[in-house]
């Protein structure tokens, strides 16, 4: 399907790092079947400290009650697989009364919020989903407006990634909750590492590479999204020393009230395992069935990254995604055929980009020519 690609997965060697030997074999799926790789892929599928973390909800519940909060803890929840699940664990497993919240960037996908406010409904459980905050959305309508100028879309998603975790700090202080629980999994994890580097160097790239007519245009849009961000930071806390510790930082300081919980030390990242509690007592949908969990399909907004990894890679992050579960060994190349080509495909990402073309009135206007 993808030229030049490895012979046991879609990568090819325009992904930073990827180096395919004589044989047609990745670097990546040649460290997932040496014995290091597979020791590790066994660890995580084999974490089982579930009476421990019985025990933390037990003394949350004991904390909250002391305090006479009507919460035992705050969940951020996106509506998505990893999120979903830290709700199910927290209420079928460990009997917390948790109050869920969901930031909607006026993009989010329809499915994620319904797989949400679902999942909510059947557990019992309260779920603010907070509607679009005005200078988060001038954040993203400019950043989207300058990066239009250089073709790639990797930075205009820094607004969301705070406001996420902003709104769940601010709604657990309003509501005096000091634990949090989250999700981290290995997919996602080592895409982070392997991609950081690849995009902030595109996006230099990108910068110096283009019209100088473009870099003005750029760097009037961006110094825009940097004032309406700053503004942002400045309305959840105000001229304060948190205020100043946050003003550079792409994510805001954990406030010292709020413990985070993670349950994947506790609980293993058994994707088969959780895709079936998810369908089948939740009734969790995708936009499309995959034989391997269907990452990240929450905003439309995922579209513009898509087609920015495709451009210097060839494939969409959602397929790079896809593609770790055949470099893992989970699964053969040829099951994943169909959905790589899918979540590869221009006409699907075409159409969610226009989504977000749509929402915020851009429709008419186009990327200049590199």
């Amino acid at each position: 399907m993808i030229n030049d690609s490895c012979k046991s997965c879609f990568i090819t060697e325009a992904s930073p790092g990827i180096i395919i030997d004589a044989t047609g074999q990745c670097n990546v799926c040649r460290y997932y079947r040496s014995e290091k790789g597979k020791s590790e892929i066994q660890k995580a599928l084999s974490i089982d400290c579930l009476e421990e973390l019985k025990k933390i909800a037990e003394e949350i519940k004991t904390s909250a009650k002391k305090k006479g909060c009507k919460y035992d803890c705050i969940l951020g929840a996106s509506g998505g697989f990893d999120s979903t699940y830290v709700i199910y664990v927290a209420k079928k497993i460990l009997g917390l009364n948790s109050l869920v919240v969901k930031y909607d960037n006026g993009v989010c996908h329809r499915l994620s919020n319904e797989n949400l406010t679902k999942t909510c409904d059947l557990l019992g459980l309260e779920v603010r989903i907070i509607p679009v905050i005005e200078n988060e959305r001038k954040y993203l309508l400019n950043s989207t407006k300058a990066l239009m100028n250089i073709g790639v879309f990797f930075s205009a998603c820094f607004s969301c990634h705070y406001t996420i975790a902003s709104v769940v700090y601010r709604e657990a202080k309003k509501e005096g909750i000091c634990y949090t629980m989250t999700s981290t999994n290995q997919v996602e994890q080592d895409f982070a590492k392997a991609s950081h580097g690849l995009m902030a160097k595109s996006l230099i790239k990108g910068f110096f590479s283009c019209h100088p007519v473009n870099m003005l245009k750029f760097v009037y849009y961006e110094t825009k999204a940097i004032y309406s961000f700053t503004k942002l930071k400045f309305s959840f806390d105000k001229l304060s020393l948190r205020f100043l510790r946050n003003l550079f930082r792409l994510h805001p300081v954990k406030p010292s009230f709020i413990k985070k919980i993670n349950i994947s030390e506790y609980v293993a990242w058994d994707w088969k395992k959780i895709e079936g509690i998810l369908r089948s007592e939740l009734g969790w949908q995708t936009p499309r069935y995959t034989k391997v969990p269907y990452l990240r399909f929450d905003c439309h907004y995922a579209a513009m990254i898509d087609q920015s990894f495709k451009k210097l890679t060839g494939l969409t992050e959602h397929a790079m995604l896809l593609n770790w579960f055949a470099q893992a060994g989970f699964v053969n190349k040829s099951e994943i055929e169909e959905d790589i080509k899918y979540m590869n495909d221009e006409n699907r990402v075409e159409k969610e980009i226009g989504i977000v073309m749509k929402e915020f009135g851009l429709e008419d206007i186009k990327a200049e020519e590199q």
